[in-house]
């Protein structure tokens, strides 16, 4: 009576399930998981394994639950099997130690692409935010601790004639690109006496390539790949230099109404 409610049980979850003995021989699964795993056989971890797509990752995996359940610890995996026409379909494994019978492991298949959509949806933004981060005329940087460049943006390492490779290098640090200002108080990774702050700053490389620009940085944080501070930085050179190219191009075209050998009037819809 007692198997045979367990049998009902499994085959009414909603997961693919099947029930091992302690030397890995199957007790009982369930239809979804006879499905899934097509011609599962006797021995349910081996079929998984054969269905991996990277065997000898799977079977690493299954060694590591199996080991969990017997310990009485819950644990799970993210595996890949591959069906007979090749298609690769993710799936979430885990594995749960039972009371009954004596070594016997529950072991229950569910899909995993909902949650693999997510995550390559986060991905997908995340590339756009670099991109936006790499290519927008918004200039960016992140230095460590010390005030070496540890990443930048293409945009501001143009600004200084030189490439990112280049400015993030190991060789280069904020202070050594900041001219005409006194850094006695300032800590290494910031161009303020503050260790956050905005300010204009003349930055100046090596080769004298320069620009004014308008930093925006934040205080030293540590998010886990060590103590970085992150800028934005305005190229207000540039921008000065877009705006005289407008206000001469005003001029010019002016210049050329006034002296056009011809009569010239503007104008409206109305």
């Amino acid at each position: 009576a007692d198997c045979a409610t367990l049998g009902a049980s499994i085959e009414a979850l909603p997961s693919a399930a099947a029930v091992t003995a302690a030397d890995g021989t199957r007790l009982w699964s369930n239809t979804a998981w006879d499905r899934l795993l097509a011609r599962p056989g006797d021995r349910p971890l081996a079929a998984i394994e054969a269905r991996a797509g990277d065997a000898a990752e799977a079977r690493a995996d299954l060694v590591r639950l199996r080991a969990a359940a017997t310990s009485g610890e819950p644990a799970e995996t993210e595996i890949a099997l591959v069906d007979d026409e090749g298609h690769k379909r993710w799936c979430r494994l885990a594995a749960h130690r039972l009371a009954e019978p004596a070594g016997a492991a529950l072991w229950l298949l569910t899909d995993a692409a909902a949650r693999n959509a997510l995550e390559a949806a986060l991905r997908s933004e995340q590339e756009r935010l670099i991109t936006l981060l790499t290519d927008a005329p918004l200039g960016f940087f992140a230095v460590d601790r010390s005030g070496r460049f540890v990443a930048a943006n293409r945009s501001f390492a143009d600004w200084l004639g030189l490439g990112p490779d280049v400015l993030t290098d190991g060789n280069r640090r904020l202070h050594d690109l900041v001219a005409d200002a006194d850094l006695s108080k300032c800590p290494p990774w910031s161009p303020f006496p503050a260790e956050d702050g905005a300010g204009e700053v003349m930055l100046r490389a090596p080769n004298g390539q320069g620009f004014r620009g308008r930093i925006a940085l934040t205080a030293l944080t540590d998010d886990g790949v060590g103590p970085r501070a992150r800028a934005f930085v305005r190229n207000l050179t540039g921008e000065q230099q877009r705006a005289d190219a407008l206000v001469q191009s005003a001029s010019r075209f002016h210049r050329f109404v006034d002296e056009a050998p011809v009569g010239l009037a503007m104008l409206n819809a109305g």
